[in-house]
């Protein structure tokens, strides 16, 4: 009879990990909505011809890097001659908004 308690007990404390475990996965998701998307720092040219640092996208969208951001991956990357960085971010739709 005694085991049939201790039983119980573990049975009620393993669903309430897995009840936690949904819940929190859940919550998650809500603040990460959106697309996983990867951009990486590079070196292109503008129309004009002129050499600049480019954030490039899995899209193949090209965005001016800013000197903050640069100097950002230079600290990350303080041995690269030419600093590659690439980060990961959640893109959010902007039509579910």
């Amino acid at each position: 009879m005694k085991n049939k308690g201790q039983i119980l007990v573990v049975l009620a404390l393993g669903l309430l990990i897995m009840l936690m475990t949904v819940f929190s996965s859940m919550r998650g998701r809500e603040e990460y909505e959106g697309e996983l998307r990867t951009k990486t720092l590079v070196y292109d040219a503008d129309p004009r011809g002129k050499i600049g640092l480019y954030w490039i996208d899995d899209e193949a969208n090209k965005r001016k890097a800013t000197s903050e951001e640069i100097k950002r991956c230079e600290e990350l990357h303080p041995d690269e001659a030419i600093p590659i960085c690439q980060t990961t971010y959640y893109e959010k739709d902007e039509n579910g908004q």
